[in-house]
C-alpha cells in the first residue's frame, strides 16, 4: 500500500451509488485498506456500472475478498461482460478462472444476438489444466455441454 492511500478518506459507497458515481465506485473498488469497501462498490457497480465497471470487475475478481460479488456484478452486467470473462479463464489463478467459469454459467450465452464473435473462441478447458482454444462448431458444443455439466466439480 502506497503511503498516501492511508491517508485518503474511506469512500462512501451508499452515497457514491446515490449519486451514480461509476468513477468514484471504481476507485472504491480499489481501496486497499477495508474489503468492506470493495465488496460493496462491487455490487454498487453490478448495478449501475455498465460497460465502464467491467474491466476493474475482471481486476477485482483477484481480490480473494471481493471475488464472488464482483462476479455477481459482472453477470448483472451480463453479455458485454462475456468477452472479458473468457480472457479471465486463460488466468494463472485458478480462483480467478473458477470465478469467470461461474459467472459464464449465468449468463445466458444462447439468448438471441448474444456474443457471436466470442462463443466460438471460448476457452472451455479444464479449469486445473489449461487447453487449447477451441476451434471448430462442434467443438463449441462440446464445450457447452461441458460447462452445462460442470457447476458442481472442481
Amino acid at each position: 500500500m502506497v503511503l498516501a492511500d492511508f491517508f485518503k478518506p474511506k469512500p462512501d459507497v451508499q452515497e457514491l451509488k446515490a449519486k451514480q458515481d461509476v468513477r468514484g465506485l471504481i476507485r472504491a473498488l480499489q481501496y486497499k485498506r477495508d474489503s468492506d469497501v470493495r465488496w460493496a462498490a462491487a455490487s454498487a457497480l453490478g448495478t449501475i456500472g455498465g460497460e465502464i465497471a467491467i474491466d476493474p470487475l475482471i481486476q477485482a475478481l483477484q481480490d480473494k475478498f471481493v471475488r464472488w460479488e464482483a462476479a455477481s456484478a459482472l453477470e448483472r452486467i451480463g453479455e458485454p461482460a462475456v468477452e472479458p470473462l473468457t480472457q479471465a479463464l486463460n488466468s494463472k489463478d485458478i480462483y480467478v478462472r473458477k470465478a469467470a467459469q461461474k459467472t459464464l454459467q449465468n449468463i445466458d450465452l444462447n439468448s438471441p444476438g448474444c456474443c457471436p464473435s466470442v462463443v466460438p473462441g471460448l476457452n472451455l478447458g479444464s479449469l486445473r489444466t489449461k487447453q487449447p482454444p477451441i476451434s471448430s462448431g462442434r467443438d463449441v458444443e462440446a464445450s457447452q455441454v461441458w460447462l452445462a455439466s460442470s457447476g458442481s466439480s472442481t
